[in-house]
C-alpha cells in the first residue's frame, strides 16, 4: 500500500505536534510481514517496512520490528522497535509511524 508516513519519535523521544508538522512525509510502500525468522532472532514475529516509491528500491525507509498495527478512521498507527547502526554496534530505539493511505501520482527518479 503506498502511504503519507510520519516519524512520531526521533531515538526514544516524542517529537512535538509542531514540529511534526514542520516534518516532510516520506512517501513508500508500507509492508507488514511476519519476520522471515519467524521471531527465533529476538525481534519479533511481526516487522514493517516501510520501502521508497520506485518498486526497484532494495533498502527501506524504516524498518521496525515487534511491530504492532492499529488502524481506525484517521490512519494507521505502527509501533515498533527501529536499530540504528554505527558500525557493528547496534542500538535499538521504541519508534510510531503515522501513516495514511496516499492517493495521487508519485514521481519516481531514477539515478
Amino acid at each position: 500500500m503506498l502511504v503519507f508516513c510520519l516519524k512520531l519519535r526521533i531515538r526514544d523521544l516524542e517529537i512535538s505536534p509542531e514540529e511534526i508538522r514542520r516534518t516532510e512525509p516520506l512517501i513508500g510502500r508500507l509492508r507488514y510481514t511476519p519476520s522471515p525468522h519467524q521471531g527465533r532472532d529476538g525481534r519479533g514475529a511481526l516487522h514493517c517496512l516501510l520501502m521508497p516509491a520506485d518498486k526497484n528500491a532494495t533498502t527501506p525507509l524504516v524498518e521496525l520490528h515487534h511491530a504492532k498495527i492499529t488502524i481506525d478512521h484517521r490512519g494507521i498507527r505502527i509501533e515498533g522497535k527501529e536499530d540504528e547502526w554505527r558500525r557493528k554496534e547496534r542500538t535499538t530505539y521504541d519508534q510510531v509511524l503515522w501513516c495514511r493511505p496516499y492517493v495521487g501520482h508519485v514521481r519516481v527518479t531514477h539515478e
